[in-house]
């Protein structure tokens, strides 16, 4: 069933409300900077940053005792009517004197919202830099290189010009200096702050200009911008004022680390991409506007290819049209024309997985003649998809059996689904994958009470083919007390047995699991606590080891009570073993109800405080999407929704990116 619809008259009203509102909005550009010194530079007092367009158009003043692990993160607010492109220098000072200096640009602007984040490194002059100049001028030819287009403008020039030390800051509002390091002091009164972590910036998206030299694949997220990794907030990546999206889908590629990010709107399924190189986003394509498209989910290899794959549904309309559908790219700038996998009236959405070596999976429920909605595999071997014609699992009921695939490097997989054994219990069912083949069903669970579905179960595998199947159950049918359990698969041995309890008491719902290269499990879920909130908890482990205590990642207890609060937590692992995680969470329980979405990361033997990545009073976060690159850095895809309807938001219906980097 479709899950959204917009009729034209509402279209033309939220476009004529989102324009309205978009008349009285900042119109200042945000400039992000990360400034750090170069090795052999002094440690200044002050950091002047001068911006230039031809001519100065802001000057303001820094305290490098801000600074936080070698970088002092800033955002700089340029002045309403200042087009860009622009040239930003700093100056490191000690008691008035110039002792290390840099300069970043052409950067091209965005007109009310923001670029950036741009490395700007500090070095030693090479000469005494002349006084009584007024300030650094560009020159008339320093714009935007035919190869380098507006909005990709960018790189540090350590020799560039510089302004003269008697430059004097003008007066600059609070609100025209933003330090990006979570503080109080100038942070503009019209900009939230999170508590949480950096701020909220007014930004509407991430387009800024690129780094000169972009950090090798393998050299890990420290030596971006000389500072440690952390999350940022949530940048507005379509700034559609027309157009309702929802249900974003984002893969990472694990080499190369560009970010690839799908999502619905009423007719069609578009895709961006996110360049590493460049550090921009690159244009929007629509793949598909022919019907009903939905459930759109990503993957990447290895080697840089992209699979894109969704659903045309039984709405009416042109039958032929139903089914399962694929388009794919291996540069990111062009896809293939859409590819016919499965026909028919397909339930729920499909499930892609695909691997490291270039061969993937796809796994959906597809109605037939002799049962309701069995479920289905297609084999992508490298050149073309082949559906197998088998049925994985006959199944007589219409909910379905909400599959879920897990893959490894080689592309073989594990799926488990929901089995219905007649008298109203539902066990945990695994089978797995080889080729174009698949085993029989086995049943995993004790199914000692019943009632294992939707959101209590999940599988993962490692590259080495290692897997795990987590899930909660009841533990019997009047107080619904919840226990957790697992099993292990070995492709050498097969599954284990069943584990003791993980997790017990209480409700145990959105149940994920990751499983790292050394075989280490890290399960998150939501669970009721002592306060009777719902809180999202993590724990990790192996099967025949021991597991850590509960990790409450939720350290405010400000989430909401089981009947409103759904976490959805996603979870992903990169090649170091270092696990980030995303969930959703309930701020009040008061008619306007409002959803964040929240995040923190696992490393070096401990989560990082709960940040906000995005959070607008009314409005709802539905789903999050989430992905890794081998080195670390990540990233994680949500649109804001309201449940009245109401989008006088410009960020509303738009899919929202957030990196860890």
């Amino acid at each position: 069933m479709k899950r959204h619809s917009a009729s034209a008259k509402l279209v033309l009203a939220l476009a004529t409300t989102l324009l309205a509102a978009c008349s009285t909005s900042d119109d200042r550009s945000l400039v992000l900077l990360d400034v750090q010194l170069a090795a052999d530079a002094p440690t200044p007092e002050t950091i002047r940053l001068t911006v230039s367009a031809g001519t100065v158009v802001k000057t303001a003043d820094v305290p490098w005792a801000k600074a936080v692990n070698g970088v002092l993160q800033v955002g700089l607010f340029v002045p309403e009517g200042v087009a860009g492109p622009v040239t930003v220098v700093a100056q490191g000072l000690v008691g008035g004197a110039v002792v290390a200096e840099g300069t970043h640009g052409p950067v091209a602007l965005k007109t009310g919202g923001s670029v950036g984040p741009f490395p700007l490194v500090l070095y030693v002059p090479v000469a005494p830099p002349p006084g009584g100049d007024a300030g650094a001028e560009v020159g008339a030819d320093a714009g935007v290189t035919e190869d380098a287009p507006p909005g990709e403008a960018g790189g540090i020039d350590a020799t560039g010009p510089s302004p003269g030390r008697d430059a004097t800051p003008s007066e600059a509002r609070p609100s025209d200096l933003l330090p990006v390091d979570g503080g109080q002091p100038d942070a503009p009164a019209d900009v939230p702050l999170s508590p949480d972590g950096p701020v909220d910036y007014p930004a509407t998206e991430i387009d800024g200009g690129a780094d000169a030299t972009p950090p090798p694949v393998d050299s890990g997220l420290e030596s971006e911008a000389g500072q440690a990794p952390t999350w940022h907030p949530a940048e507005n990546v379509e700034n559609d004022l027309l157009s309702r999206s929802f249900y974003p889908s984002l893969a990472v590629d694990p080499v190369s680390e560009h970010v690839y990010v799908a999502w619905e709107e009423s007719t069609a399924i578009k895709v961006k991409r996110w360049n590493r190189g460049t550090a921009t986003w690159e244009k929007t394509f629509t793949i598909d506007n022919r019907g009903s498209p939905a459930g759109a989910t990503l993957g990447a290899d290895g080697k840089g290819n992209v699979i894109l794959a969704w659903l045309q549904e039984a709405m009416g309309g042109d039958t032929t049209l139903h089914g399962v559908w694929v388009s794919q790219t291996a540069d990111g700038l062009s896809w293939t024309s859409p590819v016919h996998v499965a026909s028919g009236k397909i339930y729920g959405d499909p499930q892609l997985a695909v691997a490291r070596n270039g061969t993937a999976r796809l796994v959906y429920g597809r109605q037939t003649e002799t049962n309701i909605m069995p479920l289905f595999t297609a084999y992508y071997d490298g050149v073309a998809w082949t559906e197998n014609p088998d049925i994985i699992d006959p199944v007589d009921h219409s909910s379905g059996q909400d599959p879920r695939l897990a893959i490894d490097a080689s592309g073989n997989a594990i799926l488990v689904f929901d089995k219905e054994d007649g008298d109203g219990k539902d066990s945990v069912a695994a089978v797995t994958m080889t080729g174009q083949t698949f085993s029989d069903p086995v049943i995993l669970d004790a199914n000692t009470v019943h009632y294992v579905y939707l959101d209590q179960r999940s599988v993962a595998m490692n590259r080495k083919g290692e897997g795990v199947v987590v899930w909660s159950e009841y533990t019997n049918t009047t107080s619904y007390d919840m226990v957790m359990y697992a099993r292990s698969y070995n492709p050498s041995v097969g599954w284990s047995s069943q584990s003791p309890a993980i997790v017990s008491s209480g409700d145990i719902y959105g149940v994920r699991a990751v499983m790292d290269e050394q075989g280490v499990v890290t399960i998150a879920w939501q669970q009721t606590i002592a306060s009777g909130m719902m809180n999202t908890m993590a724990i990790r482990g192996t099967l025949t080891g021991t597991w850590s205590d509960v990790a409450v990642l939720e350290t405010d207890n400000t989430t909401g009570y089981l009947l409103t609060e759904l976490a959805r937590p996603q979870l992903a692992v990169d090649a170091s073993g270092n696990v980030l995680i995303v969930w959703r969470k309930e701020i009040d329980t008061a008619e306007l109800v409002t959803y964040g979405a929240y995040a923190s990361r696992y490393a070096d033997g401990a989560w990082l405080p709960q940040f906000r990545l995005g959070q607008k009073t009314g409005y709802n976060v539905l789903t999050l999407s989430l992905s890794v690159a081998d080195s670390g850095l990540g990233a994680a895809a949500f649109v804001y929704t309201s449940n009245t309807g109401d989008a006088s938001d410009p960020d509303s219906y738009n899919t929202h990116v957030a990196f860890f980097r």
